[in-house]
């Protein structure tokens, strides 16, 4: 039985996917959410962000609305299957830019693996967070490939 890696997502990883019309880390992380090998970790707080930066890129990127709102569904069966917590009571360590913070709080209260962003500037790859890896997309693919590596030189040696 395969793992789940539960891991919280800055929004920055989904709109890079979304909207840069490049194949890169960031859209393979949303792969691996598709493949079900990671559910994504969300408080009230980063889905709220997500889906309101979804709807402004949507709507000045995309000229038709049928296209528009199939990228909003899409978003809204992610999270019917991610992990919802509520951070609201919950404390953790201050960043630079407090409207990351957000980020931390989830992973805090999710007991995630992983937190996955590419914002450098906000402090959170400062943060040690025990049993969290703070993490940018291209780290985390690394690291991944590097698992399923050693997964399978694992069954090799059977």
């Amino acid at each position: 039985m395969k793992r789940t890696i539960k891991a919280v997502i800055d929004t920055q990883i989904f709109i890079k996917s979304w909207f840069a019309n490049k194949y890169g880390y960031c859209d393979q992380i949303l792969d691996l959410i598709d493949q079900g090998t990671i559910r994504p970790v969300f408080s009230q707080d980063t889905i709220g962000e997500l889906m309101l930066i979804t709807k402004n890129f949507a709507y000045h990127v995309i000229e038709d609305k049928e296209n528009r709102l199939e990228i909003l569904q899409n978003l809204a069966r992610m999270f019917l299957d991610a992990i919802s917590v509520n951070t609201q009571d919950t404390i953790g360590p201050k960043l630079k830019d407090e409207t990351d913070e957000m980020f931390l709080k989830a992973a805090i209260k999710g007991e995630a693996d992983f937190l996955i962003s590419d914002d450098f500037r906000s402090g959170l790859h400062q943060i040690d967070l025990e049993g969290i890896r703070i993490v940018s997309s291209e780290e985390f693919i690394a690291i991944y490939q590097e698992m399923c590596e050693s997964k399978q030189a694992r069954i090799l040696a059977i």
